[in-house]
């Protein structure tokens, strides 16, 4: 099942919000429409799984920096 938080996925990211590599340089700034919006861009469709995922690691990060 696709997870939606009502955002529109085509909506570009500001440039400044990623580094050279794609990824997020702030990660306080990171939500669910980033990831949406990233995930779209990558030909993802975020499942229940992938959530589930996503939400360990970013307690295991949170924990352990």
């Amino acid at each position: 099942m696709l997870l939606s938080v009502g955002v529109d996925v085509n909506t570009p990211l500001s440039p400044t919000l990623l580094d050279k590599h794609g990824f997020v340089k702030d990660h306080t700034v990171w939500d669910k429409e980033i990831a949406l919006i990233l995930a779209k861009s990558e030909g993802i469709a975020l499942t229940d799984a992938h959530w589930e995922i996503i939400e360990l690691l970013r307690a295991y990060y949170e924990e352990f920096d």
